[in-house]
């Protein structure tokens, strides 16, 4: 039973639905807009830093080391 002739609109939004759930459904993810040269330089900093660090506590534990043999030596 139809009721497309009681309701002409009925069907057209009915497809006008149904298209617009389709173009939904295939939609692209929006892209990740590529980082700024202040946002690269901001992380290429913290990078480096961090490095730092690391190079600093490995040199800190070196020298520890060589304090605790020099009494043993």
């Amino acid at each position: 039973m139809s009721f497309a002739h009681a309701y002409p609109i009925h069907r057209r939004w009915a497809i006008f639905a149904a298209v617009s759930v389709l173009r939904w459904a295939r939609r692209k993810p929006k892209s990740r807009r590529a980082p700024s040269h202040a946002e690269l330089h901001r992380a290429a900093i913290l990078r480096r830093s961090a490095s730092e660090q690391v190079e600093r506590e490995r040199l800190a534990a070196q020298l520890r080391a060589l304090s605790i043999h020099r009494s043993i030596i």
